[in-house]
């Protein structure tokens, strides 16, 4: 997958992300099971919780924050 993107031209890309009872949005469950090769060109937004917390900062996963992107 990820060479596949690269060959694109895409080397960094955002996510949608649900911690619980995730219907409509990636669980965190799926996305942690995710390569690290994977993950670590990936930012996640996510959906249903105000907060992340600690269990979840400790997964190596980029969050980002409403209306926070990366820059370059």
């Amino acid at each position: 997958m990820k060479k596949k993107l690269s060959d694109f031209g895409i080397k960094t890309f955002y996510h949608d992300l649900q911690f619980k009872d995730a219907v409509v949005h990636a669980s965190f469950q799926e996305i942690s099971q995710y390569p690290e090769s994977i993950k670590e060109n990936m930012y996640f937004m996510q959906y249903g919780v105000r907060h992340v917390n600690d269990e979840y900062l400790k997964s190596g996963l980029n969050f980002l924050k409403q209306h926070q992107w990366k820059s370059w």
